[in-house]
């Protein structure tokens, strides 16, 4: 902090204070600061803010937010958005505030509103919206700086999506049109349609279409329609240029159309808006790809001609056929006249990979019929197109294999095409990127052979995959995505081949030889990229893990010990950080194989570690607590455990309860992420289904308080999201959140009907729910409590019916003692879904749970 305020330091390092600050307040024990250090924290940061510097109040603006997000969602610092309002605008004298210091408060606005808790930003949304509307020149005749200007129109976004309620006398597409069309810098054109992008996309859907939205017209409806329709249009035809400032304005602009289509995708009335401006629309993204299709250079990265590609596609799947039939003539002549420069024939060709997806095959037949020769010829060697048209015709070429197969109805028609992709693919002079788009359209292939019952596509699987893999050992392999699509495709390949086919032994030997060939050259090599190592060591582990999948039993015999050690040392994330999650559900998939003959081969394994040796099954146990970087890896090996647990109960009885309590230690100490706790508690509830005997009541009690915990954190969450919901600014992590809580719910009622099941044969645990009546009960009505919420589903109400109906039947009359909240929590919970659900089974097991409550007197 001293090195932050010191401004005889230098720059470079306040910058890097002000990023250590940053990194400090976004840990939870920052929180744990005496109030006096971090209220000496929050006053000098905001002083700070005073530099003169423009990257270094960036990033002091940026330390700021984080701070004040932490200490605004714990109510610590309520003075906050009054202070840093009034440093921007002072209403008495509008223009005594210096500009530099202007930027930087609407910067820490800007963060801060966009990070910190919604609930907590509604009741400040209005006067910080007057602040920054203000410093935007609003009312006009105020005297503002460009640059104040595009730090508020940055800022006017988050507090758009916030606000309950904005000042009658300002229209706020308005004043951003207005931003638009007058901004005196394409930074502040540019900050403008992006607030008008997002402002419609979250508070003004109106202007798509007022009656398809249910949301009352705008009192100028006609009027905005007409300008933002123009504004976005105007932008797009600008580019092509050469000029970035033209492109970074367009962008926002392309994605108001993509919005526009979204909107009418997820929708569920009918849309009139992208059907009446489709004859404007369409020239003007079809003229932009062309005029900027040389700067697509990498697929990956976001420009001109791919946001234009994405729009085309989202318009077509919104409207449909008639985007489809409009687009005919273009391209049919750009494709089959003579002399067309490269760019119009790249654009054709793209704008048909764009367009297939949802339309019908009448409608795409008129375009693809004169237009397939010529894609499929681009990938010939001669006449030799260009690197750009074969980069296109590849990627166009598994569009079409992916949503419309059925054009390649005969065996014929299918060579024709597979011929091309063949030589590419095996031409070591062809270019990463087409290489990768053939290996991308095989995939594709491949998932509709896992479709077709009339055809036998085993003929064509095994070549296939035998020439992926020689085209995944390129020395480029690391270069577009290349390596990864060719394992991708074999992955989707081996899924293919139809169970029981003869030729299933010799795609087995295949992929099985040649993994062990590319395996020696990864361990051999001392100068192979990492890049590339990890891409081996990742398409081994999922072919292996397919192999298993496929034809377990012919797989059995190949899954010996040198191979069980080979996965376990991949699976070790200190040594292979990038590939252990792979390895692990290669281990998965083993284990579905092998059942309890896996187990002795992973206890076998001896894997190096900074800590020693330690066996494969230990390995796993590692990786179930990886550290807070790695959820999704703590989740799968979590999921592997699980998996060991069902297939080989017998073999895992003796080594069970190490695991249960390095996860209730996990559970205890809060080192399970939210992403594994779902799987933690699924199994911990095979464990007791599994191996009731093993799960001993010194379990039971930490486990219980662990759902108690996350119960009434559930619980709060969900009290959030009601109240966002009912003011109407509940966002898009909304869904995520309920997802996720979804999961947890679920997997906790399955775990503990587990653990009353177990409890019949395990006379200690059932002693201890016994004694523990009353806190089992509140566990119980708390977690009903958190179902109750309106947001989550009927099923996840069966898993709760059931839980009780298990819980009942084993604790009895005793049930009889439920306090009277409990008893309504319960009853409640029962018969709304004995009313609500529509499946007979669901109701019959709800009505028999009421039964047995009504018989054990619990109601």
């Amino acid at each position: 902090m001293e090195l932050l305020m010191d401004n005889q330091a230098e720059p470079h390092t306040r910058g890097i204070a002000a990023m250590a600050l940053k990194i400090a307040a976004k840990k939870p024990m920052y929180m744990q600061l005496p109030a006096e250090l971090r209220c000496a924290v929050r006053e000098n940061i905001l002083s700070a803010l005073s530099v003169r510097e423009n990257h270094i109040r960036r990033q002091i603006s940026i330390a700021a937010s984080a701070v004040a997000v932490v200490e605004v969602n714990n109510d610590s610092w309520p003075e906050f958005f009054s202070r840093v309002g009034q440093a921007c605008y002072n209403p008495a004298a509008p223009n005594q505030i210096d500009d530099s210091t202007k930027i930087a408060y609407l910067t820490v606005m800007q963060y801060v509103c966009e990070d910190v808790e919604k609930l907590k930003l509604v009741p400040h949304s209005k006067a910080l919206f007057e602040a920054i509307v203000n410093n935007m020149g609003v009312p006009s005749g105020l005297q503002v700086s460009t640059e104040v200007q595009e730090a508020a129109t940055n800022a006017l976004v988050p507090i758009i999506v916030m606000a309950t309620e904005l000042p009658d006398h300002l229209n706020v597409l308005s004043i951003v049109l207005d931003k638009i069309e007058q901004g005196q810098t394409p930074e502040l054109r540019t900050a403008a349609m992006q607030a008008l992008v997002r402002a419609i996309e979250v508070k003004y859907e109106s202007v798509y279409d007022p009656v398809a939205s249910g949301i009352p017209p705008l009192p100028d409806q006609t009027t905005v329609v007409q300008r933002v329709v123009q504004a976005t249009l105007k932008a797009i035809a600008a580019t092509g240029q050469d000029d970035m400032d033209a492109d970074a304005v367009a962008m926002p602009a392309i994605e108001f159309w993509c919005q526009a289509a979204d909107n009418e995708i997820d929708s569920d009335a009918t849309n009139t808006f992208l059907a009446s401006h489709c004859q404007a629309v369409l020239p003007v993204l079809l003229n932009a790809l062309v005029a900027n299709i040389e700067d697509a250079v990498d697929p990956d990265e976001w420009c001109v001609a791919t946001a234009c590609t994405t729009a085309l596609s989202l318009i077509a799947r919104a409207v449909g056929d008639a985007v489809v039939t409009w687009l005919v003539k273009p391209i049919v002549d750009a494709l089959t006249a003579q002399g067309r420069p490269v760019g119009e024939v790249v654009a054709a060709i793209t704008a048909i990979g764009a367009v297939v997806e949802d339309s019908s095959t009448a409608a795409v037949q008129p375009l693809l019929q004169p237009t397939l020769p010529v894609i499929v010829g681009a990938l010939s060697d001669s006449p030799s197109p260009t690197d750009s048209v074969r980069d296109a015709a590849s990627w166009c070429l598994g569009r079409i294999c992916e949503h419309h197969f059925d054009v390649f109805s005969s065996d014929n028609d299918l060579n024709f095409v597979m011929s091309a992709l063949y030589s590419r693919l095996t031409s070591e002079q062809e270019k990463p990127s087409v290489v990768s788009n053939t290996a991308w359209a095989f995939s594709k292939i491949g998932r509709h052979f896992m479709e077709l019952t009339d055809r036998d596509v085993s003929l064509w699987i095994t070549p296939m995959i035998k020439c992926l893999l020689r085209a995944a050992q390129r020395p480029d392999a690391d270069q577009a995505n290349l390596g990864a699509a060719c394992f991708g495709a074999i992955d989707m390949l081996i899924r293919a081949m139809p169970e029981g086919s003869p030729r299933m032994g010799e795609m087995m030997d295949a992929v099985y030889s040649e993994l062990g060939v590319i395996y020696s050259a990864v361990v051999s090599s001392s100068d192979m990229p990492q890049s590339r190592t990890v891409i081996y060591l990742e398409g081994m582990c999922n072919c292996l893990r397919s192999l298993a999948t496929v034809a377990p039993a012919m797989m059995r015999p190949k899954i010996d010990q040198q191979l069980v050690q080979t996965v376990c040392i991949l699976a070790n994330k200190d040594q292979h950080p990038d590939v252990a999650e792979d390895a692990l559900y290669a281990i998965s998939a083993f284990t579905d194989a092998c059942e309890d003959a896996l187990v002795p081969m992973l206890l076998a394994a001896q894997v190096t570690t900074s800590h020693g040796a330690i066996d494969g099954y230990q390995v796993i146990l590692a990786d179930c607590d990886p550290g807070e970087e790695a959820a999704d890896l703590q989740a799968t090996a979590i999921g592997v455990v699980s998996d060991l647990i069902r297939a080989a109960p017998r073999a895992m009885r003796e080594r069970v309860a190490l695991f249960v309590s390095g996860v209730l230690n996990m559970l205890q100490s809060g080192r399970i992420s939210e992403g594994a706790l779902a799987a933690a508690y699924q199994a911990l509830g095979d464990v007791a289904l599994y191996l009731p005997t093993v799960f001993e009541p010194r379990f039971a009690a930490p486990l219980f308080s662990s759902v108690l915990e996350t119960t009434h954190k559930e619980a709060k969450q969900f009290e959030r999201v009601n109240q966002e919901n009912e003011l109407g600014i509940a966002g898009d992590e909304v869904d995520e959140l309920i997802d996720g809580a979804e999961q947890v719910l679920d997997s906790t009622f399955v775990m503990l009907r587990a653990t009353f099941l177990a409890a019949k044969q395990n006379a200690p645990l059932n002693e201890f729910l016994t004694d523990q009546l009353r806190s089992v009960a509140a566990m119980v009505s708390a977690l009903l409590a958190v179902a109750d919420n309106q947001f989550v589903g009927e099923e996840i109400y069966k898993a709760g019916v059931f839980m009780i109906y298990d819980w009942v039947a084993l604790v009895g009359t005793r049930a009889a003692a439920l306090e009277a909240q409990q008893r309504k929590i319960v009853d409640a919970f029962v018969e709304r879904l004995h009313a609500n659900t529509q499946d007979a089974n669901s109701r019959a097991k709800a009505a028999a749970t009421q039964q047995l409550l009504t018989k054990v007197g619990a109601r």
